[in-house]
């Protein structure tokens, strides 16, 4: 009996096949799965480079593995029947992958009946090429180029199941584990399915093999104890110079200070003028003193200037753009490339005239996400022509946005439409303007204003790409706000419709026009009979309107 739903699988290239959810039809499967994915979360815990002499310097032995920047994955064989890699509780599920069958086949060979594993589904390091992360993962398990899917690799840390010994509960037993899985399918990292690299040594080494990783470019370090299931994921301090660009005030404490400071990153300078165009980098609100954040608003509130555009943080909080002299450090856990995902991640680019101490906008251009930045220390010691907030730091060969020869061109109002009810009034207005790839081309702004209300003016801002989610948004929000008792300014009444739309259907419509040629041929019957006596056939009705135009013609 199959353990998977084959309905819920799309083939992408070759053999391989992926269902996104539900692909696990076994619910022992899943919910084993599952338990096992709560208790690793559980005793999985992260520590900072900083820490790790302090925390390992004084154990004997312990192990390191290398942390994979991957999708985590169950994988379950069977020799008589299936054999896949998925995710517990979800069921996202592939089979076929050429990965799997490698594994399959060094299962057989060790003469293993049936197990399930927990491992690392990943993309090796290419030489002179960045590091892959998870969103190429994701990318390569959906691709139809089996070159691409070929490329995907499995690398197992964890028995969980092994021919009917339940090996979850691994707290003293983890280095015979980890033997044995080296013995089932091998440690040669070359191979598209193996066991994790890594060792067991002694703790006051584990610096030296987390600074040779970090060196090679890799994710970073597992260290799992030997006597107990707690585990400890390092990843390298991602430390950032920026320049302050912004910044948002707003209450600390009491007092009103800097909630969050807005940074950026400077491309080298060029041109007669030596222009400076800042890329927008990260806004990092966290790792503050109270204190830091009131000396901060003292110190960037003389050098606000003009904003180039109109920017808020995610409270809707204005950020004051400041001239770019004070140069602040960032921490982070990771660098996500700006290309990592579908499309490359881009953010905005000012350029700085020094003698104006003005910004304007120049555009968007690919830049790298800082994944939980967090404010470290403000660099006194570091600025801008001395490449305190270079651009490559985090970019090789960066380029900013090519000049604007002209500005976007001004929207038009497509659509204005006003709603009364007493006093309140709500107002829907849309514009367009000529789409690029910098350019949403519907905004949708609707107006709700009460006076009696304690906020009385409510605006809310919608944005579409093409008419149809145009229309639908305007839809919902007409469905949503206009209701009973609202009238259309500028319409007329409801009252007053009516008879307009009886006066089409009796124009167009077959029964109102018999209805109504019965009194229309009754006053003209009596009006023909006193001047020729004679009842008015239905054609009565016709000569007097050819009569008029004999006799003017004969005039003429």
């Amino acid at each position: 009996m199959t353990m998977l739903d084959q309905t819920k699988f799309v083939k992408k290239a070759g053999e391989y096949a992926i269902a996104v959810t539900g692909g696990v039809t076994d619910r022992v499967l899943l919910d084993v799965g599952a338990r096992y994915e709560e208790s690793l979360s559980r005793n999985l815990s992260s520590l900072h480079p900083d820490e790790i002499s302090k925390r390992f310097g004084g154990i004997k032995e312990l192990l390191w593995s290398t942390k994979y920047d991957g999708e985590g994955v169950l994988v379950f064989y069977d020799k008589d029947q299936d054999y896949f890699a998925f995710t517990a509780p979800s069921g996202r599920a592939r089979v076929g992958l050429p990965a799997l069958d490698e594994l399959a086949k060094k299962l057989k060979k060790a003469g293993v009946g049936k197990a399930l594993f927990r491992g690392e589904l990943y993309l090796p390091v290419e030489k002179g090429e960045r590091r892959p992360t998870i969103a190429d993962v994701v990318r390569a398990s959906f691709a139809t180029d089996e070159a691409q899917v070929a490329k995907l690799r499995i690398a197992l840390f964890d028995i969980l199941m092994l021919d009917g010994e339940d090996m979850r509960d691994d707290a003293g037993s983890f280095r015979k584990e980890w033997d044995k899985l080296e013995e089932l399918v091998g440690a040669g990292a070359k191979d598209q399915a193996h066991r994790a690299e890594g060792a067991v040594i002694a703790g006051k080494d584990i610096e030296k093999i987390f600074a040779d990783k970090v060196k090679k470019g890799e994710e970073g370090l597992v260290i799992r104890l030997l006597d107990k299931a707690d585990g400890f994921k390092i990843k390298p301090k991602q430390t950032v110079d920026c320049v302050v660009m912004g910044y948002v005030e707003g209450e600390v404490d009491g007092a009103i200070g800097v909630t969050s400071l807005f940074g950026a990153l400077n491309y080298p300078a060029k041109g007669k003028d030596k222009e400076i165009v800042f890329q927008s980098f990260a806004r990092v609100g966290s790792g503050f003193g109270n204190e830091l954040r009131q000396e901060l608003l003292r110190q960037l509130k003389p050098l606000k200037v003009d904003n180039p555009i109109p920017m808020t943080d995610s409270d809707g909080r204005p950020v004051w753009f400041v001239k770019p002299d004070l140069i602040f450090e960032m921490n982070g856990e990771d660098l996500i490339p700006a290309d990592s995902g579908k499309k490359p991640r881009r953010t905005q680019a000012f350029s700085w005239d020094e003698k104006k101490g003005t910004y304007a906008y120049s555009g968007l251009a690919p830049c790298p996400r800082m994944v939980f930045p967090t404010f470290s220390k403000m660099r006194e010691d570091k600025d801008l022509d001395a490449g305190g907030a270079r651009i490559e730091q985090v970019m090789e060969k960066a380029k900013p946005p090519a000049k604007r020869t002209e500005g976007p061109k001004a929207p038009k109002v497509i659509r204005r439409s006003v709603y009364c009810k007493g006093d309140a009034v709500r107002k829907l207005v849309i514009t367009e303007r000529a789409a690029d790839d910098e350019t949403i081309p519907y905004v949708l702004y609707f107006t709700d204003f009460s006076p009696a209300r304690k906020d009385p003016l409510k605006v809310t801002t919608q944005y579409a790409l093409s008419k149809k989610r145009r229309d639908a948004l305007a839809d919902a929000l007409l469905e949503k706000n206009i209701k009973k008792g609202w009238e259309e300014a500028g319409a007329e009444k409801s009252s007053a419709k009516a008879p307009a739309k009886k006066a089409t259907k009796q124009a167009t419509g077959k029964p109102a026009a018999k209805k109504s040629a019965k009194p229309t041929k009754a006053p003209a019957k009596k009006a023909t009979k006193p001047s020729s006596g004679k009842s008015a056939p239905k054609k009565s009705a016709k000569p007097p309107a050819k009569k008029p135009a004999k006799k003017a013609s004969k005039k003429k």
